[in-house]
């Protein structure tokens, strides 16, 4: 459609001119000129590109709250193997490994006291079951999203404990395929910390802002702004997690936006 993508471009600033986002400024101190700026970035990081008089004091009490989460990201040399569903119908679906509501309300208890949980509930997810040339042939893609583990730890650091959450996902999981430490090939460990530095997600939090009452439908990211439109600032707009529904990965956030960028470029309302 006559799109491009920049690679290892980081935006520096939104550039304004009388109250209106008129392109961007890359750290790198070149420009980038558009009719329109569609922020997907987490509010904060938006709102630090933004000139300070420009930003909202509702905006500053925005709550990110803990992100909760952490995921093991490996590469299989064979096809994952449920011992209770062996057949490929199993890999396909996005499977919520869980015993009961003790295993859940031990993992939370652990998280509330500040330390990894030992024995975390999982979110598994084969990719590559559905789209084999995420793989090499006869491989497997496998995601685990585990819960619960804090941002700030009672004792030591993530750098330090890493391991050991990892260690806990996967024993987590050998209930389910015990043969998965034979076949893992690559991994890649993502703590909360990990989520911070490289996604740029405070205190590792994939939804970007709690996904509380007050913080959610009209009201995310804050009342006024929940259009998908920055209040003030014409041209400038925002989506992805911190704005409605919240976080996911059903891109309804992304379309909702697109539609409303699309309407008002349709009208040169921008």
């Amino acid at each position: 459609m006559g799109g491009r993508v920049h690679l290892r471009a980081p935006v520096g600033k939104i550039r304004l001119e009388a109250n209106r986002a008129v392109g961007l400024e890359l750290e790198d101190g070149s420009a980038v000129t558009a009719r329109a700026v569609l922020a997907g970035s987490h509010i904060q990081k938006t709102l630090a590109m933004l000139p300070e008089g420009a930003v909202p004091e509702v905006a500053r009490g925005v709550r990110v709250g803990n992100g909760f989460g952490m995921v093991l990201r490996l590469g299989l040399s064979e096809r994952l193997r449920y011992q209770t569903h062996p057949g490929d119908e199993a890999r396909t679906g996005l499977g919520l490994l869980i015993r009961g509501e003790q295993q859940l309300n031990r993992a939370y208890g652990e998280y509330l006291a500040g330390e990894p949980t030992h024995d975390p509930p999982l979110i598994a997810m084969s990719f590559s079951a559905v789209d084999p040339s995420l793989a090499p042939p006869g491989g497997e893609t496998l995601w685990l999203w585990a819960q619960y583990y804090p941002y700030t730890l009672a004792q030591g650091t993530w750098e330090t404990r890493a391991a050991e959450a990892r260690e806990g996902i996967l024993r987590s999981f050998e209930r389910y395929d015990p043969e998965i430490r034979r076949k893992i090939v690559a991994e890649l460990v993502q703590t909360p910390l990990w989520l911070e530095q490289e996604f740029a997600m405070p205190a590792g939090n994939v939804m970007h802002l709690e996904m509380s009452l007050d913080q959610m439908f009209m009201l995310r990211p804050w009342l006024g702004a929940h259009g998908y439109k920055f209040p003030g600032i014409r041209g400038l707009y925002l989506t992805g997690a911190s704005t409605h529904p919240g976080g996911g990965i059903m891109g309804a956030s992304g379309r909702n936006a697109a539609r409303v960028v699309l309407k008002e470029l349709s009208r040169n309302r921008i």
